[in-house]
């Protein structure tokens, strides 16, 4: 430790602070408290938050350990991202703050220019109507002078002609003439599916009162109202397993693959009970083929029937059973 500079510091700096109470006590919890602040953490600039610290920080003891790990692949890339990471957010920080003080004109050349909006007008009050005022009649300033430059000749019908490539960061409202909006209605589908309102533009099916009959007479040419029969009109119609109908909706099919799984209920019940058997009919074959390898391998009579299947290498009756 430098004590000497130590020493000098101390005698540069202020103890105004700490001097002016009369009471020892409180004067020396105040330098205590002045001795132990953290001054690491402190901000170096008003752009330089903690979290900025912190990061610099961690960024220079990744160096020190790229130095001392040169060999290490995985730490090097890390630092070089976490460097580059760290040095776009100090590049992008320091001048966001710059606007942010010049807007808010809290630099170190402060200027009051609210004393000469003040003596504009005789009151207060008259001079922030007039602010206000100001910035009301923007939207509408903006309009008349847009209107003023258009040409004379003009019409309402031309403003749409009006050129729109303009910079996406510019923002405009455009007049909508009647020209205009008949044209986006005359440019839309005539065939597609209705909307909220139901309304077919173009019919999609047949009226309800129309029919195909299956003639048999011999009249000719065939006439619509004889007594031959006529095919049945059906709401749907069954497509790859799938019902259909003209909605396109699918409670026709729900319904139907819910009466197919109740008539199979009875059928997974006996399947749960059946399901038994085998165990009870393999048991026997099983202990007969452990009591045959036991007596093969010259094993014990209570011998572990894992370690006697492991030895001898071979499966059991359900293992066969489940390989065939």
């Amino acid at each position: 430790m430098n004590y000497d500079a130590a020493l000098v510091e101390l005698q540069n700096a202020d103890w105004s602070f700490v001097l002016v109470t009369t009471d020892a006590n409180e004067a020396t919890v105040i330098f205590l408290n002045h001795l132990v602040q953290d001054q690491a953490l402190e901000k170096i600039e008003p752009w330089v938050t903690p979290g900025l610290i912190r990061s610099i920080r961690k960024r220079d003891n990744l160096r020190k350990k790229c130095r001392t790990k040169p060999n290490d692949i995985t730490l090097q890339k890390t630092y070089r991202q976490y460097r580059k990471m760290c040095n776009h957010i100090l590049k992008t920080a320091k001048p966001l703050w710059q606007n942010i003080k010049q807007i808010c004109n809290i630099g170190s050349d402060k200027s009051n220019g609210c004393s000469d909006l003040l003596k504009s007008f005789p009151t207060p009050d008259e001079s922030v109507n007039m602010v206000n005022n100001n910035f009301s009649s923007v939207g509408s300033s903006l309009a008349e002078d847009i209107l003023a430059g258009i040409s004379a000749g003009s019409t309402v019908d031309n403003i749409s002609e009006i050129s729109i490539n303009t910079p996406a960061s510019s923002f405009a409202l455009y007049l909508i003439s009647e020209h205009e909006i008949i044209s986006i209605i005359n440019s839309l589908k005539s065939h597609s599916a209705p909307g909220w309102d139901g309304t077919y533009i173009n019919r999609s099916y047949p009226d309800p009162d129309f029919q195909i009959k299956i003639h048999s007479c011999e009249n000719f040419p065939r006439l619509s109202n004889c007594s031959c029969p006529s095919l049945m009109s059906s709401d749907n119609i069954k497509y790859l397993g799938v019902y259909l109908d003209r909605h396109l909706r699918w409670d026709t099919h729900i319904n139907n693959q819910s009466c197919r799984i109740r008539k199979l209920i009875f059928i997974f019940k006996s399947l749960r009970l059946w399901g038994g058997a085998p165990k009870t009919n393999l048991i026997s074959i099983e202990r007969a083929q452990r009591g045959l390898i036991k007596v093969m391998l010259f094993k014990k009579y209570r011998h572990s029937t894992k370690l006697l299947y492991h030895d001898s290498r071979l499966l059991t009756v359900r293992q066969l059973y489940i390989l065939n």
